[in-house]
């Protein structure tokens, strides 16, 4: 990340990243995008990002919110959803139930 960030700056470049990882999205980011079900549910900068918003995106109910470092707050869901919400298959029906073409 740190070298992508680097990189994007020597060359005056922007870096799309797809990452779920809160914490170092918040460390190296200047913006977020956050989605749920692909709909742009928030979009600003990572001290912007409470856990309200991180409830509304990833869909957990309580997020604990920490200092990782003193200028990279992190983010972690206090139980999984998983736990609770079985998952249902998104792939062609096909793949979903384990054949193949």
């Amino acid at each position: 990340m740190r070298l992508i960030r680097e990189l994007c700056a020597e060359r005056e470049l922007a870096a799309i990243i797809n990452i779920h990882d809160v914490a170092l999205a918040r460390q190296f980011a200047d913006r977020i995008v956050g989605l749920r079900a692909g709909e742009i549910v928030f979009d600003g900068a990572p001290g912007e990002l409470t856990a309200e918003i991180l409830t509304t995106i990833y869909g957990e109910e309580d997020w604990d919110t920490q200092a990782a470092e003193e200028e990279s707050p992190a983010a972690i869901p206090s139980r999984s959803s998983a736990e609770e919400t079985p998952l249902t298959p998104c792939l062609a029906p096909d793949l979903a139930t384990g054949g193949a073409r």
